[in-house]
């Protein structure tokens, strides 16, 4: 389950239209593994992982990016986080975000 969402806006550099803005974004996921033997069956020669799809959406739902993430899942923990960088956003772009959405792949 996708507990929460953190996320960071940042100038970083100036572009050939001015300034472009970056998001910080890191996801916060709560998991539990029932089946242990499966688990360690299937991480048994390389990680067990799930895809996200990180998206910055204005009040319409527009989404103006789409940014895949992967998160690992491990044994022994219930609790893992994944993080993401969004470029390219132009200043008009910036005003319009309202949220970053995060969703299963």
């Amino acid at each position: 389950e996708i507990i929460a969402v953190d996320v960071e806006c940042v100038a970083a550099r100036g572009g050939k239209t001015g300034t472009e803005y970056e998001f910080a974004a890191t996801a916060h996921i709560s998991y539990q593994i029932i089946d242990r033997k499966f688990f360690r069956k299937a991480t048994a020669f390389s990680d067990l992982e799930a895809n996200l799809i990180f998206e910055p959406v204005t009040a319409s739902g527009c989404r103006l990016a789409i940014i895949p993430g992967v998160v690992r899942l491990i044994e022994n923990a219930d609790m893992t986080t994944t993080s993401v960088k969004i470029s390219g956003l132009s200043a008009e772009d910036l005003k319009r975000v309202v949220g970053v959405q995060v969703r299963w792949e």
